[in-house]
Order: structure tokens, then sequence, then C-alpha cells
């Protein structure tokens, strides 16, 4: 008697994508600016200050109310804002939600020359860095994250980095300006160049500026790097090496590790052991949908893993989820995937 695999309804659940207008405020008018925050205990309702948001980092929000007094807060507790938007900004934000990404990124490039607010033009500016990196423009992106950093070094937009997380030949031009930031003093520069030159002519650099950044005193840096190393090891990595990193990641900031999990699932998946691997793999589509070449991925492989450890039913959820989500990417991958298991599941009826 054949045992039927268990439904693994904790696998597939609906990987809801961020909302880019809600990043960047809801209104359009000239509406007093809104701050929701939790209180300072963090027990109880968030409360809104409402009146002139002068500056928003990673580590404080500066309201200047009606009156004219500036009040400061802890980034920390900041739970939502709303702010007055430009049309070429909401237009950017319908064309992203609509999946429309070289539109976009126009349409954003169009509001951060014309946003006279510095702390509105870093949120612009992290919205074209995720698009950048999505539409294969790493170099792009990379420089502009760096920009950002340098104008907010605690930039809650730190999980946008534009890091290589699978096998990947990177165009001339990226590889160029990879070398270049592997040159850097920036040990961030660093960790982005070491990261797309891992599988080139480079390697031997790349990894032994992976090993300087796990001593990075950036806990952040310090612990990409460290995931970065693994991929090294994904083919020989045996199950002990892997469990050790699996628990090295519950260590890691929860908004990192979508580009450490998909390692850890890919070296689990080699080593058959295809439910953990689904679980790694699907981290980054449900937490960080913002890298979309990793969700994309991510979807895909997590579904294969699925299939080979039974679960028909919920790799093709996942697979209909990516067409869903990222026709354009992933649409044509997963639709023959999809017909695939349909003429399998005609053959066994027959």
């Amino acid at each position: 008697m054949t045992t039927r695999p268990r439904p693994l309804f904790f696998f597939v659940v609906s990987c809801v994508a961020a909302v880019p207008t809600a990043a960047l405020g809801q209104t359009a008018d000239a509406s007093p600016d809104t701050v929701w925050l939790n209180p300072p205990a963090g027990e109880g309702p968030a409360r809104a200050v409402t009146g002139e948001i002068v500056e928003l980092t990673g580590e404080t929000v500066v309201m200047r109310r009606p009156s004219g007094q500036e009040l400061s807060y802890e980034a920390t507790r900041l739970v939502r804002f709303e702010t007055a938007r430009s049309a070429e900004l909401l237009k950017a934000g319908q064309l992203q939600e609509a999946g429309d990404l070289a539109a976009a990124l126009q349409h954003y490039r169009q509001a951060l020359r014309a946003e006279p607010r510095r702390w509105m033009q870093r949120r612009i500016l992290a919205e074209m860095i995720s698009l950048e990196a999505a539409l294969d423009r790493v170099e792009l992106a990379g420089g502009h994250f760096l920009e950002l950093l340098a104008d907010d070094p605690a930039t809650p937009d730190f999980y946008r980095v534009p890091l290589c997380w699978w096998a990947a030949a990177p165009s001339r031009r990226l590889e160029a300006e990879a070398a270049n930031w592997l040159k850097s003093k920036e040990d961030v520069a660093r960790l982005m160049g070491a990261s797309w030159l891992l599988t080139t002519r480079f390697r031997a650099d790349a990894t032994a500026a992976l090993e300087e950044l796990k001593r990075s005193i950036d806990r952040r840096i310090s612990r990409l790097a460290q995931a970065q190393l693994w991929r090294t090891q994904i083919a020989t990595a045996g199950e002990e090496t892997v469990d050790r990193w699996r628990r090295e990641l519950a260590k890691f900031p929860p908004d990192l590790r979508g580009g450490p999990d998909y390692v850890a699932g890919q070296a689990l998946a080699r080593q058959k052991r295809f439910e953990p691997a689904a679980r790694h793999l699907l981290r980054g589509p449900l937490t960080q949908p913002e890298h979309r070449r990793l969700a994309v991925r991510g979807l895909l492989e997590a579904g294969a893993a699925l299939e080979r450890a039974g679960h028909v039913r919920d790799a093709a959820r996942l697979y209909r989820e990516a067409i869903d989500r990222f026709a354009e990417e992933a649409g044509v991958e997963a639709k023959a995937r999809l017909e695939r298991l349909r003429e399998k599941a005609e053959g066994q009826d027959e």
C-alpha cells in the first residue's frame, strides 16, 4: 500500500508582494505629514503625530509640529507614515505594482530629480535600487546603494544591497564595476564586489575579501559575507555542515535572510532533503519580494524540491504563484512545469 504524502500547507502560503506606494507614503495632496509611532514601552496602540517630516533615517524621525517645535523620535518606533507625493511618484508606484518595471524606473528617476526633500530622495532611491537589480542593471543598483548608505549609514533599506546568491556570469560591465568595488576601502562595496566575482576568474580575490569581511564590526556585513562563502561549499558540504548553517541563520537579521536561506536551500536539495530545502528556498519570496530575481528562483526551486518530495499539488501552487507575481521573469518556465505536471497526471489516470 502506497502512503500518500501529507499536504504541506505550511509551505504554500500567499506571498504578499511589497506595496511600493505604502513604502513611500499614501497621500498625493499637500496635507500635513503624519507618522504613526509605537509607544516607547512597546505596549498599546500606535499614535499619530501630524506636522512636517523634517528627517527620516534608520535612527531618527524628526517632526516639525504646526507650532514650529521639532520633535525627535527613535526610528524603531515608526510604524508607517503618510506624506505628499508628486504625480511622477504616484505613477511610478502604479507602474511598479502593475509589473512594468522599466517604465516605473523611468518615473522614479524623474521624481527623484524633482523631489526637494532629502529624506524622500532616499526613499525613492531605495525603490530604484530594487528595480535596477531586477532589470539586471546591477552596476547601477550597486552605485546607488553606496550613495544611499553614505547619506544614511543606518538605512532601513540595507536589505536591498544587490548581492549574487547563485552561480552567475556577470556581464563585462558588471564584472569591471565589481572589480572596482572589490578594491574599495568601504566594506559594503567590497562585499558587493566579492559577491559578483565569486564565480569568475577573480574567485581567489573574492574569497579572500569575504574571509576578511566575516570579521567586520558591522554585523550586517559580517553575516552576509559568511553566507556568501557558503556558496563555495554547496556542492561539497555534508549534512552536519549544512545543519550548522541552518543554526547560524537563526542569528541573522530577519530582513537579511532571503539570500542566505536560498543558499542553504540549494545545499539541502543537493542532499535530497527536499522538504527543509523548500522551506529555506521560500524565505526570499515570502519575506523579500523586492529582490525579484531571488524570489523567482526561490519559487521555482522550491517547487522543484516539493515535486521531488512527492508534494505535487503544493509544487503546482508555487508555479502558479510565480506566474501570477513574476510573469515576465518566470512565466515561461513555470507554465512549462505546470504543463509537464498536467501531462504526468493524465498519464497516471490512463
